[in-house]
C-alpha cells in the first residue's frame, strides 16, 4: 500500500507554481549538455537565448523550465514574471520578480538569461551601494559583521538582506547605474 502511495505520488503532475495550470509540457534541456533536447529547436545549440526562448514561446508554450533551485515553471509564464520584473526607471529596484516564486531564490535557466543578465548586474551594483551605506551608517555592526570570525559571511549576508529592506535605489536615467534614495519610510 505504501509502495502504491508513492508511486501515485511520483506519478502526479506538479502544478506551476504562477499560473497554477499542471506542469505536463516537455522539459526544456539545456543544449550544452548531452541530454535529449525534447523542447529546443535542433539549430539552438549556436543560437542566442533569445532564440530559444523566442521558439520555445511559439512552439512549445507549456515547455517547462527546471530552475537550479529544484522549482519548475511554464516557459511562458516565468518569461513573462520576468519581463514584467525588469528595472525601470523611475521605480525602486527591489529584484522580487527576478526570484523563484516559491523559494525566493534567483531564477537562473539558460532559456530565461537574456532576461536575468541586466538584473543580475544591477544587483551586484544594489548590493556594493548597501555595503557602502551600512559602513557609512552603521560602523559599529558593520564592524562587528566583518569581524565575527567563521560566521561572518552569515551575519554580513544577514546585514546586507536588511540594507535591502532599509534602504531604497533607484536607476538613474542618464548613466543607468543605480543610486541611492535614501531609506524606506
Amino acid at each position: 500500500a505504501d509502495e502504491a502511495a508513492a508511486a501515485a505520488a511520483a506519478s502526479e503532475v506538479e502544478d506551476c507554481a504562477i499560473c497554477l495550470c499542471p506542469l505536463d509540457g516537455p522539459t526544456w534541456t539545456d543544449p550544452a549538455s548531452t541530454a535529449p533536447h525534447a523542447a529546443v529547436p535542433p539549430s539552438s545549440e549556436s543560437s542566442s537565448p533569445n532564440v530559444a526562448d523566442a521558439y520555445l514561446s511559439r512552439q512549445q508554450p507549456r515547455a517547462v523550465l527546471p530552475l537550479s533551485c529544484g522549482h519548475s515553471y511554464h516557459h511562458a509564464c516565468l518569461s513573462d514574471q520576468l519581463r514584467h520584473a525588469q528595472p525601470e526607471y523611475g521605480r525602486r529596484l527591489l529584484f522580487a520578480g527576478c526570484r523563484c516564486a516559491q523559494c525566493g531564490r534567483y531564477a537562473d535557466h539558460p532559456a530565461l538569461s537574456h532576461l536575468t543578465r541586466r538584473a543580475d548586474v544591477l544587483r551586484g551594483r544594489v548590493d556594493d551601494l548597501v555595503r557602502e551605506q551600512l559602513r557609512n551608517d552603521h560602523p559599529a555592526r558593520w564592524a562587528e559583521a566583518t569581524n565575527n570570525g567563521g560566521s561572518a559571511n552569515t551575519c554580513m549576508r544577514q546585514l546586507v538582506e536588511e540594507g535591502r529592506r532599509l534602504y531604497v535605489f533607484y536607476l538613474c536615467s542618464s548613466c543607468e547605474d543605480p543610486y541611492f534614495g535614501g531609506t524606506v519610510a
